[in-house]
């Protein structure tokens, strides 16, 4: 049975529903649970009061509700206090009478008992607010003495309580009762602070202790993710979903519930989707706003942008010193909040889910608002850019098969896509061959091998196109040797090492019979062997199977074969591995060598980690504008940047986007290499936390490159 979720009204779970959903704020809880502890004497001192502060949809309310629990299932907890909550509104208090007879109206109801309900009914005929307040409040004391219990007043949007519906004075009379009555102990919630706490001339100033419910990290996010969906979205996907609902519990429990079942990228698009779904939610949002707050609130919501009240007034047309007023207003309802880390006053709105519903209501799928989703598909989504195309995989004829194959064109021949012939036919229909089919199978098996990281699928056509060759041309047959090969690579990707060996050693034995000892085939062969004995750190194996790879390819194709720069290279990573960076570098430079001979030395090809140290320029010949903004996926974009800012041309790279097609779909990219070089970027808040990945990004490389430079320095131990 699928757990029950309540997105806007937790109150309504059973405890233990609750205590289930509660997988965050255990620090929190633990915070607020310490004070009430702390409070458990009887020396008739004043309870020290709380009050949680977040916005909106931050888990407050669940966070006093999960406290009521631990009090009530707590035997010493439960000997000691009486949790009396108020509802999440108390539109019906207008004075200090009324909030003790609201008490009243809850502990009737909370308790079930007939005499507090008759007790409640009879003070609603009090008209002297005076008598009510004292008879109200002496009912209130009366159930705790009966009790033998201190109550523990719930009371939320205490900010819209005292700072709209009780006056100056009333609030004065309330912090009288709370400072001298040790049976009540208020715990309250507040969507911002507000000048009735902040202020020394206030009736609560200094009278609580401020507890801040931060946002959730991106684990935290994570752990709810979970506890909605079912499973953790894996890799920096969650990262994603942290900086779209800015770490809000509520905001992310809608998200979780609405993208369980898709994948990254269905989520991602699929926003439009989700927010017409919640518009009374978000159009919530402006209800409670003055008509002129509201047009300074959609001013600041059009710009996107952290922008100054000079910007949001003209974009308002309003007076600029009106529209500061209404801007420290909606601060402090906490609906506009000053973005940290900027130089001058900007103001940005609160609740940044709301901006991007606003956008895209406003103008459909907002330009920079898509751009952006569709950025963070490619930087925290990479591997969805291989899903990119799988819903139109069963419409493809061979030639869109080739199309999708030069798309991903750094998986070519040598890189897992071999293809000894293109399939004979226009189609898929029946006037195709057996072998043309199988062919066709092995080709779909190849592309799901990069569009499915499970590599079921790829399993499925390897296997389909294993059974065709196995019946039609034998188990000695070099094509049944590739397909062998093919399928141990989809499992040497799952990590089932014993099952890749064993398909590995079924294509070795076939060619090495088939087509000799010393046919580049078998030297692939050797090379995927390798690869699994390496993965497994048995690099003496590895280095072993490696050389009669190399062997073979230096004999056969030649020493300047691209092929054999493969072979180079795999033997400069294992001695990497083993700590022996001068072998190391010998074989990256013999690679190095080859490819800049036969591929220029400004192909992408050229670039490996040990190129990095000795300064390998990759210039705009190779990372053009249109190499940037024309690849399926934005990962390409961002990992060429990256690999020009570690090689020094972080203002290269700005240089080719800025001004160019490929800027305003690069927006994140542009703000990232602009941290990075320690310029100062306005942006609107998603796009900023893009960015600072991006730069994070460069700089985990470049002390990845200064650790293999210091390991490089040391002395190499010579071996007799």
């Amino acid at each position: 049975m699928e757990p029950r979720i309540f997105k806007y009204n937790p109150a309504l779970l059973t405890d233990e529903e609750l205590k289930a959903h509660f997988v965050v704020r255990q620090t929190d809880l633990e915070q607020l649970l310490r004070v009430i502890r702390d409070n458990m004497t009887d020396d008739g001192n004043p309870n020290q009061h709380v009050m949680l502060i977040g916005p909106r949809g931050s888990g407050k309310t669940t966070l006093v509700l999960r406290a009521a629990i631990e009090i009530r299932q707590t035997p010493k907890l439960d000997a000691y206090w009486y949790p009396l909550r108020f509802p999440e509104e108390s539109y019906e208090v207008a004075s200090p009478g009324e909030f003790w007879l609201e008490s009243l109206d809850h502990l009737a109801r909370q308790s079930g008992d007939e005499r507090w309900k008759q007790t409640w009914q009879e003070l609603k005929q009090e008209t002297d607010e005076n008598r009510l307040r004292e008879r109200a409040l002496g009912q209130l004391l009366d159930f705790a003495d009966q009790q033998k219990r201190k109550i523990l007043l719930i009371v939320e949007n205490m900010n819209m309580l005292f700072g709209d519906q009780l006056d100056d004075d009333d609030a004065w009379k309330i912090r009288h009762t709370l400072m001298h009555e040790s049976r009540l102990m208020l715990l309250g919630t507040a969507t911002s602070r507000f000048e009735e706490i902040e202020k020394a001339d206030k009736a609560f100033y200094e009278l609580f202790k401020v507890q801040q419910i931060p946002p959730l990290t991106s684990e935290e996010c994570n752990l709810v993710w979970e506890a909605v969906a079912g499973k953790k979205l894996d890799g920096e996907k969650i990262r994603a979903i942290h900086i779209l609902t800015g770490g809000n519990l509520r905001l992310l429990t809608i998200i979780a519930k609405f993208g369980a079942h898709y994948s990254f990228r269905q989520l991602l698009e699929g926003l439009t989707g989700l927010i017409d779904e919640h518009t009374e939610y978000f159009k919530s949002h402006l209800d409670n706003l003055a008509a002129t707050e509201r047009k300074v609130y959609l001013a600041l919501a059009k710009l996107w942008d952290p922008s100054s009240a000079r910007e949001i007034a003209q974009a308002a047309r309003l007076d600029v010193n009106r529209t500061s007023a209404f801007l420290k207003r909606l601060c402090e309802k906490g609906a506009v909040t000053i973005p940290p880390n900027m130089k001058g006053r900007f103001y940005m709105l609160a609740e940044r889910m709301y901006n991007i519903y606003y956008l895209m209501r406003r103008n459909g799928t907002e330009g920079r608002v898509k751009a952006t989703i569709n950025f963070m598909i490619g930087m925290y989504g990479e591997e969805e850019a291989r899903r990119l195309l799988d819903s139109q995989m069963e419409r493809c004829t061979p030639e869109e098969w080739n199309a999708i194959l030069k798309q991903f064109n750094w998986f070519d021949e040598r890189h897992g896509l071999p293809m000894s012939r293109e399939p004979s036919s226009t189609g898929w229909g029946d006037d195709l061959n057996d072998l043309d089919k199988a062919e066709i199978y092995n080709i779909k098996g190849d592309i799901h091998f990069i569009l499915d990281s499970s590599g079921a699928k790829a399993l499925e056509f390897h296997n389909k196109a294993l059974a065709v060759y196995e019946k039609i041309l034998g188990l000695a047959h070099p094509n049944t040797a590739t397909t062998y090969s093919r399928i141990g690579l989809v499992y040497s990707r799952q990590g089932d090492y014993a099952k890749a060996l064993e398909l590995y050693d079924k294509a070795l034995a076939i060619r090495e019979k088939v087509l000799g000892r010393e046919h580049p085939d078998t030297a692939d062969s050797y090379g995927k062997i390798a690869f699994v004995y390496r993965a497994q750190g048995d690099y003496a194996k590895a280095l072993e199977l490696y050389d009669k790879a190399l062997t073979i390819r230096e004999k056969v194709l030649g020493r300047e074969h691209p092929d054999t720069a493969d072979s180079y290279r795999e033997i400069a990573f294992v001695y990497r591995v083993q700590g022996d960076y001068a072998k190391g570098l010998e074989f990256s430079n013999k690679a190095l060598t080859i490819d800049e001979k036969v591929l220029a030395a400004e192909h992408p090809i050229s670039f490996s980690y040990f190129d990095v140290l000795r300064g390998l320029t990759i210039d705009e010949k190779v990372l053009s504008t249109k190499h940037l903004c024309t690849m399926a996926t934005y990962s390409i974009s961002i990992s060429d940047a990256i690999r020009l800012a570690v090689t020094g041309q972080a203002r290269q790279a700005l240089c080719i986007i800025e001004g160019s097609e490929a800027e305003k779909y690069l927006e994140p990219l542009v703000a990232g290499l602009k941290l990075y070089l320690g310029e100062e970027v306005r942006v609107a808040h998603e796009i900023y936390e893009v960015a600072k990945d991006v730069k994070a990004r460069i700089e985990k490389l470049q002390a990845e490159i200064e650790k293999l430079q210091a390991e490089m320095q040391k002395p190499q131990t010579v071996k007799p």
